[in-house]
């Protein structure tokens, strides 16, 4: 399989671990080195991997299920051990009160292969206006 076909696995994989185990499940898919970071929606700086986990855990509770669902995703190999990556995303987010919010974000990252697979050395998220 090539660099495309198994980024494009990991991130599909990743959105289904999200929706079947929560929002914890992103653990398994980030890079815990210290060259991670992460700019979510309306950030004013960038997260390193010890803040993104913090406000994981954090938010954990009050999330009941995601369902994301990658409208486009397209990857460039950099080499055979990184990749770039730019997707438009709709987020289906029920709450713990049952209360359902549908909204559409585009992401742009850069995936990095380790011993244990792909995973999400860094990225940004932004919101789209619906």
């Amino acid at each position: 399989m090539d660099v495309i076909d198994t980024v494009h696995k990991t991130l599909n994989q990743y959105f289904t671990d999200i929706a079947k185990n929560g929002i914890n499940a992103k653990l398994n898919y980030l890079d815990a080195s210290p060259n991670f970071f992460w700019v979510p929606p309306e950030a004013k700086q960038p997260l390193t991997y010890d803040a993104v986990v913090s406000a994981m855990k954090a938010n954990a509770a009050g999330i009941r299920k995601i369902e994301n669902t990658w409208d486009t995703l397209k990857i460039v190999p950099l080499n055979n051990n990184l990749a770039n990556y730019t997707g438009r995303f709709h987020s289906v987010i029920t709450d713990s009160t049952g209360r359902q919010i549908t909204q559409y974000f585009v992401e742009t990252g850069t995936v990095i292969h380790r011993e244990n697979g792909w995973k999400i050395l860094n990225g940004q998220t932004s919101l789209l206006s619906q």
